[in-house]
């Protein structure tokens, strides 16, 4: 049987920021394995700087974009074209983004490879998804985010 590679993949705001309050983003590099975001998330949290954890964790992609992908979606495609006309592209795109990458992960992710999705504790009751065999789920309570420094 082939060795499968086990990704990681953060399809909500949520997980990322509070990593990045925490000053604890390196924790997913610690587990050495490909990082996948959605583009519509990433865009969420990134697109103000100013804002807390935002800043982190655009240096956090662009510093390891070896490991740490953004999915690129047809959902964030429109909506990026949208925002350079100067206009706003409405709300629960995040979301529509989302469902997206998950309806087509066989493009991003092999199908046979063991998929991690990391979440918040309290976005747990509203997740609404059907969990494949190969595919876990990982609590940001589970990473010890606030126990050492990096």
């Amino acid at each position: 049987m082939p060795k499968r590679n086990v990704v990681l993949v953060i399809p909500d705001s949520g997980p990322l920021i509070s990593l990045a309050l925490g000053n604890r983003l390196g924790l997913l590099l610690d587990l050495g394995i490909p990082i996948y975001i959605v583009d519509e998330v990433f865009q969420e949290c990134t697109q103000d700087l100013s804002r807390p954890g935002a800043q982190s964790i655009s240096e956090f992609v662009t510093h390891h974009s070896d490991r740490v992908h953004v999915a690129q979606t047809f959902v964030g495609e429109m909506a990026d074209q949208v925002r350079k006309k100067g206009k706003s592209p409405g709300r629960g795109l995040g979301e529509a983004a989302i469902a997206e990458f998950f309806a087509n992960i066989d493009r991003f992710i092999d199908p046979q490879d063991p998929v991690l999705i990391v979440f918040e504790d309290n976005d747990m009751q509203r997740i609404n998804a059907v969990v494949r065999g190969n595919v876990h789920l990982l609590s940001t309570r589970e990473l010890p985010i606030w126990e050492r420094n990096t």
